[in-house]
């Protein structure tokens, strides 16, 4: 029965993970962004940190998972550089320049407007 019970268990993990392992990085980041609260959560920051060590996403998303994950309040002076870097490109897709205006104007939470774009990101 512990077999049973052990392997209904995993099954009902999978499927969750597997939502989660599915959603782009944008959109991880901009759900992220929309529940932030001072600080990303200890969950928040290992999704985050995977992300920023994901190879395969674009040197912008994983400079905005870092900054983000690094947030207390609001983000470093040199993840604001980063970032701002980030949204003056004109190499960036809108999208992640969007996501990494809104992390380097971060202070404390995301504003009413900067959810509103973020919703739209998510949809």
């Amino acid at each position: 029965m512990k077999t049973f019970k052990s392997i209904l268990f995993i099954m009902l993990l999978v499927p969750a993970g597997a939502g989660l392992a599915g959603e782009s990085a944008q959109v991880q980041i901009a759900n992220i962004l929309m529940s932030l609260n001072h600080y990303p959560s200890d969950q928040d920051k290992k999704t985050l940190e995977a992300l920023a060590n994901n190879s395969s996403l674009s040197e912008a998303e994983r400079t905005i998972a870092q900054a983000l994950k690094d947030v207390e309040h609001f983000p470093s002076d040199e993840d604001k550089k980063a970032l701002k870097a980030i949204v003056e490109s004109d190499d960036v897709p809108e999208d992640v320049r969007q996501l990494a205006r809104i992390t380097h104007d971060l202070e404390h939470k995301v504003s009413a407007e900067d959810k509103q774009q973020l919703s739209s990101l998510t949809h």
